[in-house]
């Protein structure tokens, strides 16, 4: 099971950059993956304790069922529906945040001034 919404991937780098292409934005959504990978992981960490954070581990080490994951999730994680949409919408707001700032250093450091 993957803990991470292709999908969200691209709407993201859509977002990020409109007009980007086919090849672009496989190429950039074979980066930004493994970060969101990352990000959500550890934001789901901090709310287990050692026995869950086992379990956890166990589930993504054999590549569990999308359904067991999830059931696993919603039992440890009390509204773990709320919880994770903030965590993705973090990683959004900051992604965006993040592209806008390194779009405009270069646009700063390649355009005359």
């Amino acid at each position: 099971m993957t803990l991470i919404n292709q999908a969200f991937i691209e709407q993201l780098l859509f977002k990020a950059m409109p007009d980007i292409d086919d090849a672009a934005l496989e190429m950039m959504s074979d980066e930004v993956e493994p970060v969101l990978y990352d990000w959500v992981v550890t934001h789901l960490a901090t709310k287990f304790n050692d026995e869950q954070m086992g379990t956890f581990a166990d589930l993504i080490e054999k590549k569990s069922s999308y359904e067991e994951m999830y059931k696993f999730l919603e039992e440890a994680i009390p509204g773990y529906e709320e919880f994770i949409a903030k965590v993705y919408d973090d990683f959004e707001a900051k992604y965006l945040e993040d592209f806008a700032y390194f779009h405009k250093e270069m646009k700063n450091k390649y355009t005359d001034k």
